[in-house]
């Protein structure tokens, strides 16, 4: 299933004069029956991770549709898609 990109999530994938964020921006995510990815903006840096990785000291400990959940030192981060 193809779903279209939303404009402010395509807005934050393509800029390139932005300042660095502190933190992590979910882009997009890519669930299929063998695997679930995401696509993550660090600093001006764009990564595609999977459940499993490690990201800025975070676990990426799952990968919904629009979601990522991320643990550090027991403490959980979820990143949605921007509305």
């Amino acid at each position: 299933m193809t779903t279209p990109t939303p404009p402010q999530v395509a807005q934050a994938a393509t800029q390139t004069d932005m300042p660095l964020p502190s933190g992590l921006t979910l882009l997009g995510t890519l669930i299929t029956p063998q695997s679930s990815r995401a696509l993550l903006r660090q600093g001006r840096r764009t990564r595609q991770v999977s459940t499993g990785d490690r990201i800025q000291g975070h676990q990426v400990v799952a990968i919904t549709e629009g979601r990522v959940i991320l643990t550090r030192k027991g403490a959980q981060k979820t990143l949605s898609l921007p509305e």
